[in-house]
C-alpha cells in the first residue's frame, strides 16, 4: 500500500535479539513510501507519524484487498474476532488484481491467451 500522506510512514512491530539473547518488541519505522507486505500478522502493518505508532484495523485491511464496507459489516455482525478478521485479510487477494489477472487470461471468447 502506498502511503499518501507524507506525515505518515510505514512501521512493523519487530522481535530482535538483545546482547543477553533475548527476544525484545520494538518498532521498525521504514523510510520508503509504500507500507509492508499485509500477512496474516497484524504486527506487520503499522503507520507511524513519528511519534505515534498505530495499527491498521481489519476494515482497513479488507478495504486494502478491496472488499466493501457492507461485506466487512457482516463479518463483524457475526462475531468473528479481530485476530481472525486479520488472518482472513491476510490470507486473501486483492479482489481488483485477481479480476484484472483473469482479464490478461482469459479473452472474450473464455480462450487462454497468455
Amino acid at each position: 500500500m502506498k502511503i499518501l500522506d507524507q506525515r505518515f510512514t510505514a512501521a512493523a512491530q519487530r522481535g530482535r535479539y538483545d546482547e543477553n539473547g533475548k527476544v525484545k518488541q520494538h518498532i521498525e519505522v521504514s523510510d520508503r513510501e509504500y507500507s509492508n507486505a499485509l500477512t496474516t500478522v497484524q504486527k506487520d502493518a503499522l503507520v507511524s507519524n513519528g511519534s505515534d505508532v498505530r495499527k491498521l484495523t481489519p476494515k482497513e485491511y479488507f478495504r486494502l484487498m478491496g472488499f466493501d464496507d457492507a461485506d466487512i459489516d457482516l463479518l463483524v455482525r457475526n462475531g468473528i474476532s479481530n485476530s481472525q478478521l486479520y488472518k482472513m485479510a491476510g490470507n486473501s487477494i486483492a479482489v481488483n488484481m485477481l479480476e484484472f489477472l483473469f482479464c490478461q487470461i482469459f479473452d472474450n471468447n473464455n480462450e487462454i491467451w497468455v
